[in-house]
């Protein structure tokens, strides 16, 4: 039994030398050091794709949380090996709703346009009437993904600034953007001209000089171009959340009340993001 024991506790001690090993293997490989994953709060995503020989899987996400720095694994059946980290500063994703739709949002999660749970829209209806229909790559219709920006600050917000007092801001973890069955455009996905994606190689497509932009008016199809979008099927799970923005400390404190059983979820007053 004494010697059953020994050898399982060898097993662990080898296991886990092992998975430090390839961790600090890649990371050296990339000259990848600690004090960079330290100084962007222990998170870093990191991007694999592998051959797939068997062509068996089509996408696998591994979570990896080692010393505290939390590492994702995208493994895609690519024909290459390609290792970076995000070198497009994607933190947060962005989506904007009316304050009285935050609590069925904590309740419910995220959920697509066509919902009967949240009942304060902000959208435009003309504009919606043109998502109504099929993307080119899994031919699911457009309203059935929650819509998410890689920056808020665009002429969805422009137009609801004279009722920004009652919108937030909600931020969540970019991760998404691997999940399975996610998309990503190359502008405002209601407009003909916009381009969809599902290979996050394809993230070098998008014009980030427009999109990180504090204004769109010197871009060429800027408008557009700017509110590219991130889709994520069906719905977004709240633990996902990380912070939630508001443009003043009235809002801010009704918001704290309603988050009070949320600790992980930051409320700040971003005057910056808002018209």
């Amino acid at each position: 039994m004494e010697f059953l024991v020994i050898i399982f506790v060898l097993w662990v001690i080898f296991d886990y030398i092992k998975n430090k090993f390839f961790l600090d293997k890649l990371l050296n490989d990339k000259n990848i050091d600690e004090d960079s994953l330290e100084n962007n709060n222990n998170f870093e995503v990191l991007e694999t794709t592998i051959e797939n020989k068997t062509n068996n899987i089509d996408e696998l996400s591994t979570a990896l949380d080692i010393d505290n720095k939390q590492v994702i694994l995208n493994i895609n059946t690519n024909n290459n090996l390609t290792f970076d980290i995000d070198k497009y500063n994607i933190r947060y994703i962005y989506h904007m709703t009316h304050v009285n739709n935050l609590q069925k949002i904590l309740q419910y999660g995220l959920l697509p346009h066509n919902n009967n749970v949240v009942n304060n829209k902000i959208d435009n209806p003309e504009v919606n009437s043109r998502r109504n229909f099929n993307e080119p790559i899994y031919n699911k219709n457009v309203h059935s993904y929650v819509p998410f920006y890689f920056n808020p600050k665009n002429a969805m917000l422009y137009v609801n600034k004279e009722n920004q007092g009652n919108l937030i801001i909600l931020l969540f973890d970019s991760s998404l953007i691997y999940d399975k069955g996610s998309l990503f455009t190359d502008g405002n996905a209601s407009v003909n001209s916009t381009k969809f994606y599902n290979n996050i190689n394809d993230l070098d497509k998008l014009d980030w000089n427009c999109i990180n932009a504090k204004t769109w008016y010197n871009f060429p199809d800027g408008k557009r171009t700017k509110m590219s979008e991130v889709l994520v099927p069906d719905k977004v799970n709240i633990d996902k959340l990380r912070k939630i923005y508001c443009i003043n400390y009235h809002i801010k404190n009704y918001i704290d009340n309603i988050i009070i059983n949320y600790p992980n979820i930051q409320v700040e007053v971003n005057t910056e993001i808002f018209f």
